[in-house]
């Protein structure tokens, strides 16, 4: 089932789990994987523009927040656990990004993601996080200013000599979301062919 949903928008979220629900009876899994990156916008903090501060919070921070919110509510109502995957970025591990916005809501996830991990436990809810390294198409790929030039320098840098795709990120998700990882809470996974140790 295909739902439309704003993640910044409350009403829309809250929608999406209660039609999940109807349809299934309950929810297991959550994985809030919104994100945008407004490359020739989001820069220089100093002279940033709010409006593009607060739109890639709404999305890639705020989002995420309000999607564990509802699914932990859902979750708790259950009463037996379920599994929460947030999708980072591994622009939250290192200083490289020069778009201040993006960086500062993936370094967010992390610590929503520790928090919920540590409180949440008890309840039998697990929550990880993935952290993608550089793919072919990133968030709203045709605003980056030099596309080809990214591709380029990334390939150089990255030790499986390529730039990843969703197939590459998806194994990782499922199986945190599967009884196989019934152990695994409050981790971060990294998924970039080797360019976080470069």
């Amino acid at each position: 089932m295909a739902i439309r949903a704003d993640v910044s928008c409350p009403e829309d979220l809250v929608s999406a789990i209660e039609r999940t629900v109807d349809l299934w009876g309950r929810l297991d899994i959550l994985v809030p994987n919104a994100g945008i990156q407004l490359h020739n916008e989001d820069l220089n903090l100093h002279q940033l523009d709010e409006g593009v501060w607060n739109r890639t919070h709404e999305v890639n921070y705020k989002g995420v927040y309000l999607a564990a919110k509802y699914g932990l509510a859902q979750f708790e109502g259950q009463g037996d656990g379920g599994a929460i995957a947030i999708v980072a970025s591994i622009t939250a591990l290192n200083r490289s990004s020069r778009n201040p916005s993006y960086m500062s809501g993936k370094h967010g996830l992390i610590g929503l993601s520790r928090y919920i991990g540590v409180h949440y436990a008890d309840r039998n809810i697990r929550f990880n996080s993935v952290c993608p390294g550089a793919l072919e198409r990133t968030p709203i790929f045709d605003n980056h200013p030099d596309p080809e030039g990214r591709k380029s320098k990334l390939e150089d840098a990255i030790p499986l000599g390529r730039l990843g795709t969703p197939e590459d990120i998806a194994p990782t998700i499922v199986f945190l979301a599967s009884s196989d990882a019934a152990y695994i809470t409050d981790a971060n996974f990294v998924v970039d062919g080797g360019l976080t140790v470069t």
